[in-house]
This record gives C-alpha cells, structure tokens and sequence, in this order.
C-alpha cells in the first residue's frame, strides 16, 4: 500500500469514529429530551469506549505526522505539510475532502455536547427544585409519614424510602 493510501485510510477511520462519537451524543440527547436518565449508563459506557478508540486513531495519526515531519522546513507552519508532500493530486482532492468533512464533524460534536451539557445541567436544576419542595421543613409536611393521618391533599413521596 503507498503512503498516500495509508494517510488517506488512517484519515478515513478518524472520520468514522467521529462519525460514530456524533451519532452518541446524538443519542445522549435524544435521551435526555425523553428524561430517559436509566439509560445514559450504558449510553456512556460505549461512548466511553468510542473515545478510546478515537483516542487510540489519533495518536497513530500524530505517530505518522511526527515520523514523516522528522526534518521537514514548514512543519512547524503547516503540520499537515508532511503529509501532504507525499499524495499525488487525486489523493491530495481526496485529503482535502475527507479532512474537511473531520473539521465538521469536530464542531458539530463540540456544539452537541454543548448542547447536552446544558440539558444536563437543566435536568440537575429540576431534581434539585423538586427534592426541595419534597424535604421542606414547613408546617405541613410534603410527604406521606407512616403513624400520621392523611390529612393532606397533595402527597409527593413516601419519606420512608
């Protein structure tokens, strides 16, 4: 395989994982708009090994740049040179494309998780609001206390649980 086909795979699969990293957090959000907390443990966990493996993608990549930038006089201007320097045209078009859709999908992941991260935070404001109202200490308790009357009309919780 030539050089140019390896850079273009490893690019490839980057984009893949982003892809993949996307369509998580895609789904994270679905579930947080649903308030389908019980499901974002196992939600996480793939995502937690989606990160893993971008993780892993890109460190081959910086690997590869930095072993074909040894020595190289624009490196350090444009990381992306000695790459580059190593397609023919149809490759670098290919490069070019593949590394503009990358750039996408990294502010579309970003504005995701902005996203999520906001939900998140709304859902932590709602519970907090919520267990303030149940475990008030006003003169009629929000709960259903065992040994007491059910005088009260509107009953939130068991506070035995």
């Amino acid at each position: 395989m030539s050089h140019g086909r390896l850079i273009l795979n490893l690019l490839k699969k980057r984009v893949s994982l982003l892809n993949e990293l996307k369509r998580l957090l895609q789904e994270q959000q679905a579930l947080l708009l649903k308030n389908q907390i019980d499901s974002l443990d196992e939600l996480n966990e793939r995502q937690f090994r989606c990160l893993e493996k971008i993780q892993d993608a890109e460190s081959n990549w910086q690997s590869v740049v930095k072993r074909l930038s040894a020595g190289a006089p624009h490196a350090s201007i444009a990381p992306n040179y000695p790459v580059l320097k190593l397609l023919n045209d149809e490759e670098l078009m290919e490069f070019e494309n593949w590394n503009t859709r990358l750039r996408a999908l990294r502010d579309e992941i970003d504005q995701l998780k902005q996203n999520n991260q906001a939900l998140l935070e709304n859902s932590l404001g709602f519970v907090q609001t919520m267990l303030r109202s149940i475990l008030s200490t006003g003169e009629k308790p929000a709960g259903y206390q065992p040994g007491r009357p059910l005088t009260q009309r509107n009953l939130w919780v068991d506070k035995t649980l």
